[in-house]
Formats: structure tokens, C-alpha cells, sequence
């Protein structure tokens, strides 16, 4: 069951409270608005934490005692503590199957979620579009502040998707450019690279990537191999990150706590 406490009724929420085994909550736990009107359960329960520390006040989360569950990106290199579990972030790969395409020169896609240069969501934006503007081989996409279904429409068509450049991991931006069989660049650090080899069990990453904010070899290995690299993208996909094999992870943390 996965409720939005906001859009269901007091009723409602008490009965799946009371019914339920164990309550998966999401990020900062004391301010959903629920619990200012329903005692908190004394059930098994773990919260998981879907962005860094320094994006909201994460005293709280440490202070609920609770075990913690983090995604598989940047998050397990902060959130170092007792009961910590590293979970996937996973996606529905049948409903970002790669499409036919026929693009006179390679689409190359970038989609960052905000362009303030201060954020994990820029990732890079200044010097990927300084350097993309540039290129008079390729139509650069550059897709923000627009309805999720568009943005996903304009995604499926790319040859090529951007990720992050600049902070060492990837975002849910990657995981669905991979799964549609595009050519993913994004600079992975050593510690992202280990935590999701040792989530996997694979040897060796789908992305292309190299060092921080290095935007020119990667785009050029891309360019030489933007199809054979989309098709291994998408194999790997099916075999590592698909929901049947990732689920088992959420699966075994239920059943320890």
C-alpha cells in the first residue's frame, strides 16, 4: 500500500495503520502532516531518505531512532550509522522500452533540475551548455521546467542523455535514458561506482564516464558509438536493475526489521 497522507482521509490512513505489518515512511517522518492528527504506530518501521542532509533538517530523522534506508547514489557516504540499509532506486523498465529513431544528426539530451550552479540537481548545466552550444554536429535538448510526460517524450527520441557531470553520482535521469537504450554520460566517483557494484554484483558500470566536469571525452567516445552503446545500456538494464531482481532488496530489509 503507498499512501500520500495528504490525499487520503483520517479514516482511511488509521485503518491501513492499524491493519499494515510494517510502516515504510519517506524523509522527514515527524512533519508528515498525519501524525499531527494520528498517534504515530508502535510498529516495525523504517524511514527512508531520499536526499543528502544538507537538503532539509535531518535531525529529526536521527532522533526517530529508526532504521534508515538510502537509495544507491550520493546517500550512503552521509548517512553513516547503525541499521542502515542501501536500497535501489528503482524504475519500471517496460515502461521506458527503447523506440525506432531516424535523427539526422545524434539528439543529444540534458535534463538538469535546476540551473543555480549550487545544487546536486544543476549537475554541471553552465559547462554542459557552454560546450554542447557550441557544437555545430549534433541538435543539443536541453529540457527543464517542463511536464514530466513531455520531458519523458523528448528523453525517448535522444541518442545521447546527460546526466550529472559535476558531484560524483547519477540521478533517476540516468537510470531511465539507460533503460530506453540511450548512451548515458555522467561522472561516477569511486564511491558511487562501489556502492552500486556491490548493490549489483556487476563488475563493470553502463555509463561513460570520467572525471569531474569532463563533458569533451566522454561526448566524443558517445559520439563514435552512440548505438552500440545504447543497446549494451539497455541490456544491462534488463539483467541489473530490473524491479523482479531490485525488489529483493526492499524484500530482505522488511524481513529483518
Amino acid at each position: 500500500m503507498d499512501v500520500v497522507g495528504e490525499e487520503s482521509s483520517l479514516d482511511h490512513l488509521q485503518g491501513l495503520l492499524d491493519w499494515c505489518d510494517i510502516v515504510h515512511y519517506h524523509d522527514v517522518y515527524t512533519k508528515q502532516c498525519i501524525f499531527e492528527k494520528l498517534p504515530v504506530p508502535k510498529k516495525p518501521s523504517v524511514i527512508q531518505v531520499h536526499s543528502p542532509k544538507s537538503w532539509f533538517d535531518y535531525k529529526s530523522v536521527l532522533e526517530s531512532k529508526l532504521p534508515i534506508a538510502v537509495i544507491a547514489q550520493y546517500h550512503p557516504r552521509e548517512w553513516v550509522r547503525e541499521l542502515t540499509y542501501i536500497v535501489p532506486n528503482v524504475v519500471d523498465i517496460e515502461e521506458y522500452r527503447p523506440v525506432a529513431k531516424n535523427n539526422p544528426r545524434p539528439v543529444v539530451s540534458f535534463a538538469p533540475s535546476s540551473t543555480n550552479g549550487k545544487d546536486l540537481n544543476d549537475k554541471g548545466y553552465s559547462t554542459v551548455r557552454f560546450y554542447l552550444k557550441r557544437r555545430n554536429d549534433i541538435n543539443f535538448q536541453l529540457i527543464h521546467d517542463r511536464p514530466f510526460e513531455e520531458c519523458m517524450q523528448l528523453k525517448r527520441h535522444a541518442d545521447i542523455g546527460i546526466d550529472d557531470i559535476r558531484n560524483g553520482g547519477y540521478h533517476l535521469s540516468a537510470l531511465e535514458y539507460l533503460s530506453m537504450g540511450i548512451a548515458t554520460i555522467c561522472y561516477i566517483d569511486d564511491q558511487t561506482e562501489r556502492v552500486v557494484k556491490d548493490l549489483t554484483g556487476c563488475l563493470e558500470l553502463p555509463f561513460i564516464h570520467k572525471g569531474k566536469n569532463n563533458i569533451v571525452s566522454p561526448m566524443h567516445t558517445a559520439l563514435r558509438n552512440y548505438l552500440g552503446l545504447g543497446f549494451l545500456s539497455r541490456q544491462w538494464m534488463e539483467t541489473y536493475w530490473n524491479p523482479s531482481v531490485l525488489c529483493n532488496h526492499y524484500t530482505r530489509m522488511y524481513e529483518s526489521l
